[in-house]
């Protein structure tokens, strides 16, 4: 569970994650990201983070995991920022983020976070899209099994690659964001203002980008038999 999808994902306020934990049927995974960019944090970020999986775990929300990463300025997995956010996370099941796919060498990457005790790295195969990185993606589902870890796919997986994805690189969990489009029901719109300081071509105050469950039907339609 995440906010800021045009971030890349942050950590979704408190209310909507107490929100879904109590409407989901199946273990809400929460995403502690304090800030869209790189994953090189301060002190006082780490802060904050671990703020957040307290307040995330406690009685009030009780999320059933977090999905956290940190790296080093020189590109390796940031092993002291981990712990301290491990600790916060109690014996709660963990997932290593897409910050590995910014890190320096991957299969070092691999070791040194399962050596922290973390069993599942979400990963793009170090590339923009799952696709661009399939051949990395293939590499890493095979260098997973000794170390007792899972690779999950993610980042670009639609209803059309996804089964291209699982059969050639082996995986048996993905990741996506299956997002849609929701135009505004605003009558009255000022196009000429924009909330953002930085405008992108495709930014537009008058849709939102959310989760399609007719996406992921079709996701699952095309991965059931495989």
């Amino acid at each position: 569970l995440c906010s800021a999808l045009s971030e890349g994902g942050l950590t979704p306020s408190f209310g909507l994650t107490k929100c879904v934990v109590a409407m989901s049927s199946v273990p809400v995974f929460a995403l502690i990201r304090p800030r869209g960019g790189d994953f090189l944090y301060t002190d006082d970020e780490v802060a904050v983070m671990c703020e957040d999986i307290r307040k995330l775990r406690s009685d009030e929300i009780a999320v059933d995991g977090f999905v956290i990463g940190a790296l080093e300025s020189d590109g390796s997995v940031s092993v002291s920022v981990m712990e301290k956010l491990l600790a916060a996370c109690g014996n709660v099941p963990v997932t290593f983020h897409r910050a590995f796919d910014m890190c320096r060498e991957p299969f070092e990457a691999i070791e040194a976070i399962s050596k922290l005790g973390i069993n599942r790295i979400l990963t793009s195969g170090c590339s923009s899209t799952c696709i661009d990185g399939i051949t990395m993606l293939a590499k890493l589902v095979s260098a997973s099994h000794k170390h007792n870890i899972t690779i999950m796919p993610g980042g670009g997986i639609t209803e059309h690659n996804v089964a291209e994805l699982v059969q050639r690189t082996g995986a048996h969990e993905i990741h996506c964001s299956a997002r849609t489009v929701l135009k505004s029901d605003m009558e009255f719109q000022r196009k000429d203002v924009h909330m953002s300081s930085v405008v992108l071509k495709c930014d537009n105050e008058f849709e939102q980008k959310l989760a399609s469950s007719s996406r992921i039907r079709a996701i699952i339609s095309n991965t059931s038999d495989l």
